[in-house]
């Protein structure tokens, strides 16, 4: 294997013993090749000098090569590559920075004993004074040469140079601050159509995890992204169609630390409060809820628009400030089984999921739940569908047609509205029936009751209203 000692130089042979001519110049014997690991590349080149590919690579030939270009530092590459330069860059996609050696996997196609880098992985060389080695480095002293009594006993003989090397030693691994932990995935993509951590943000040129955690846990944050190297992004859930997929690259080593990694381009190291997790869904992109008494997500597709508006008469409210507790305690306080959440920060209540054939479906709430203890008549008849339970305010709440029998059905109600052209009708009290277009005297679809409780007098198994609660029918 390739091993620094046999890159040190004599006069006219690089990497090989050397026989010294009398009349040429020994070099300094302090010169050597030093390993430096293994570091990050990327597609902007941490070194961005001569480079060239061999299927037969070697170490050796990739340092003698950049020697003899005049290069000082010699990098190999996925087994086949090479690269030289005069200083490594740290350029904005943090190229150059110290990685774990496990991460330089491929050896040489040239001699599979030596290790030539990996993807996108350098294994460093650097051409140095072993008498003024760097403070990262720790370097033996080199060993002296034996001294040559004249100058026909050096070309007679072959003259070991050998210096004692030691490689740089990795750096250490970072800590997670306490309290945080990173996510299963550990390097998550950014949003679709904006960033996947809207709260609050910053950068630093001194960037590390630790700076970033506590920013965003200072501010009220339980997820915390660092990407480009120096950038920091805090939230609560992932937003804008985010992805935790895994092969999100993210290779960029922290402007604060080289030894960890904070991101890439438009990939995010993410971390998770640990007090949050089990209040997270396993892709945390919403908040698992714990559900008020009696309430369920619903299990059915339900559709919500109809070609002139709402497919079905609602309760509805909006709020800026909305959650699932708030629109679910509405909708039961207006008596209805199902609310639906939109946009955000609108709220919707349905009597029912059920829609007439007539009806033109357009739309699914996405974000429905279910009180089955709220659920109400989901008959059609005469193509009237059941609508609920509403109170009268100040007066008849349809104001149309009307009649009384004391058989009534509701077959025979909504028979009579329907041939009389209206849209509702309505059973009240056991025995009376009224018709409308719309409703009137303050009565509307949000004036719900819970006093539909009287048996139709022609049919003791149908409610036909009740006290001042009509049984509306909606054609």
């Amino acid at each position: 294997m390739f091993s620094p000692s046999s890159l040190f130089f004599g006069v006219t042979t690089l990497f090989v013993l050397v026989r010294a001519r009398p009349t040429e110049v020994q070099r300094d014997s302090n010169l050597r090749w030093v390993e430096n690991g293994c570091l990050i590349d990327y597609w902007e080149r941490a070194l961005n000098g001569y480079q060239f590919s061999d299927t037969s690579m070697t170490q050796e030939l990739c340092a003698s090569t950049c020697l003899s270009k005049g290069y000082t530092y010699a990098g190999l590459e996925y087994g086949t590559q090479c690269f030289c330069v005069n200083g490594i860059s740290y350029g904005e996609y943090s190229a150059g920075a110290g990685t774990a050696a496990s991460e330089c996997n491929e050896s040489c196609a040239g001699n599979s004993a030596e290790n030539c880098g990996g993807d996108f992985r350098l294994w460093m060389f650097h051409y140095t004074n072993a008498l003024a080695p760097s403070a990262a480095q720790s370097i033996a002293p080199a060993s002296t040469p034996a001294p040559a009594s004249s100058a026909s006993t050096i070309a007679a003989s072959e003259v070991s140079t050998s210096p004692t090397v030691t490689s740089v030693a990795p750096a250490p691994t970072p800590t997670v601050p306490s309290g945080w932990s990173r996510a299963a995935t550990q390097c998550i993509a950014e949003g679709l159509t904006g960033r996947a951590l809207v709260g609050e943000s910053s950068t630093s040129s001194a960037m590390t995890w630790e700076m970033c955690v506590s920013f965003c846990g200072n501010a009220g944050y339980t997820i915390a992204g660092l990407e480009y190297s120096d950038e920091c992004y805090c939230g609560n859930i992932l937003t804008n169609g985010a992805s935790t997929n895994s092969g999100s690259k993210c290779d960029m080593s922290c402007s604060g630390v080289a030894s960890a990694i904070c991101g890439g381009s438009s990939a995010l190291t993410l971390f998770v409060a640990d007090s949050a997790r089990s209040t997270l869904s396993s892709d945390l992109t919403s908040k698992v809820i714990s559900l008020p008494s009696g309430w369920f997500p619903a299990s059915i597709t339900c559709v919500s628009e109809g070609s002139n508006g709402r497919a079905l008469d609602s309760a509805s409210i909006s709020s800026g400030a909305m959650t699932v507790g708030t629109c679910l305690a509405y909708c039961q306080s207006k008596g209805f089984q199902y609310a639906g959440l939109e946009y955000a920060n609108e709220c919707y209540s349905l009597v029912t999921c059920f829609v007439p054939a007539t009806t033109h479906p357009i739309a699914v709430v996405p974000k429905l739940y279910q009180n089955p203890s709220l659920a109400q008549n989901l008959n059609v008849v005469n193509n009237f569908a059941a609508s609920g339970c509403i109170q009268e305010v100040s007066g008849r709440a349809l104001s149309g047609a009307s009649k009384v029998n004391d058989n009534m059905t509701i077959e025979i109600c909504t028979s009579f509205c329907s041939s009389a052209g209206y849209k509702y009708a309505g059973v009240e009290y056991g025995t009376e029936c009224y018709c409308g277009h719309s409703f009137a005297n303050g009565a509307s679809i949000l004036s719900r009751s819970n006093q539909c409780n009287m048996a139709c007098g022609g049919s003791s198994s149908d409610i036909c209203g009740g006290p001042n609660a009509i049984s509306l029918w909606k054609a």
